[in-house]
């Protein structure tokens, strides 16, 4: 088992023989007493904070990609320029499909989604093409804002827990 001793900094194995060993865990460079549930903990550098500052950053952007991407290109076919629909959604595709292969997106919604708003842009255009290509947008714009609705709930809760827990 490892052990880390707070006054010297010096992180050690012990292989405990009974409680009182537990009990009586001394560190072997400075003789201080240690308790066995002391863990070594980890500061961060600047650098390091930057970096997480700056990955922290792309991630939030990515989080709201889709729905920027998906809203371009439903902007572009209700103006009549498929070709950005088109765009669009062949970009969140690639882009979806390199997050599965990394198992790291979080669209649950994304495919049931995409199934109904094909069924209702069918029944309405009766085009398959555009149907496709419309309800791929529909369905990344609709599961990307079902799910930051979703984040923003947790993140209330959570404040709301923790000022509950101040008090």
């Amino acid at each position: 088992m490892k052990a880390y001793c707070n006054k010297c900094n010096y992180e050690f194995e012990y292989t405990p023989k009974s409680m009182k060993d537990l009990e009586n865990l001394k560190c072997p460079r400075c003789e201080e007493k240690v308790s066995p549930k002391s863990k070594k903990t980890y500061k961060q550098n600047e650098k390091e904070k930057r970096i997480d500052n700056t990955l922290y950053t792309i991630i939030n952007i990515l989080r709201i990609f889709y729905l920027i991407v998906s809203i371009i290109g439903l902007i572009g076919y209700f103006m009549g320029i498929k070709k950005i629909l088109i765009i669009c959604a062949v970009i969140c595709i690639i882009i979806y499909s390199i997050e599965r292969i990394f198992d790291t997106n979080y669209l649950w919604l994304l495919i049931p989604i995409i199934i109904l708003s094909f069924i209702i842009c069918y029944i309405k255009l009766n085009l398959v093409i555009d149907s496709i290509f419309l309800s791929i947008c529909i369905g990344f714009a609709l599961s990307t804002l079902i799910r930051e609705v979703y984040f923003l709930l947790l993140d209330l809760i959570i404040l709301i827990s923790n000022k509950k827990n101040r008090d």
